[in-house]
């Protein structure tokens, strides 16, 4: 019976803690083809707004694109950055960007660049040679966790619960002394 009471005990300093649940959300940020004009410099090829709750944290973000797109398979030499971090280079002739096909970019970020995805997101090209940037369809996912702790109903409840099982619980022990 002492057992019984421990473990009863147990359960309900443990049921706040079991009661919290991960709920997991993805976003994904889109932008079209890019064409650039053929100046050299530096041009933003996409830009967005991103923000989490509170309680919400990034798990994950990766960005893709390629080099070159519909209009020509080619890209002019270049970095691709977000927000100041480069996720995609082409050096120059007999790399992919310049010859064709384009080469994909996939870039997933690391868990210390995740706070520079919130706000202001800016995808830039830095072209470093003649010739026009072109950069495909351009995705950044971010993957996102945030702990949902239970409404004060469902506590109630689980407190009522508890309540009942110690109840059935001396019950049953006052039963078992009567016998003896």
């Amino acid at each position: 019976m002492k057992y019984m009471m421990m473990g009863l005990a147990a359960v309900v300093l443990a049921g706040p803690a079991a009661a919290v649940r991960i709920v997991e959300r993805e976003y994904r940020l889109s932008a079209p083809s890019f064409n650039g004009d053929g100046r050299d410099g530096e041009v933003v090829v996409a830009r967005w707004q991103f923000g989490v709750m509170p309680d919400e944290v990034i798990t994950k973000a990766l960005f893709s694109s390629r080099f070159g797109n519909e209009v020509a398979d080619s890209s002019s030499v270049g970095t691709v950055s977000v927000n100041g971090i480069e996720v995609g280079y082409c050096g120059g002739p007999g790399e992919a960007c310049w010859d064709g096909p384009g080469a994909p970019i996939r870039f997933e970020f690391e868990q210390s660049q995740f706070a520079r995805l919130l706000g202001s997101i800016v995808v830039r090209y830095r072209q470093t040679d003649c010739c026009v940037i072109r950069l495909g369809s351009s995705e950044l996912m971010i993957r996102t966790a945030q702990a949902v702790v239970p409404e004060p109903a469902t506590w109630a409840m689980m407190i009522a619960g508890f309540g009942l099982v110690g109840m059935v619980v001396r019950r049953r022990r006052d039963g078992m002394a009567r016998l003896v």
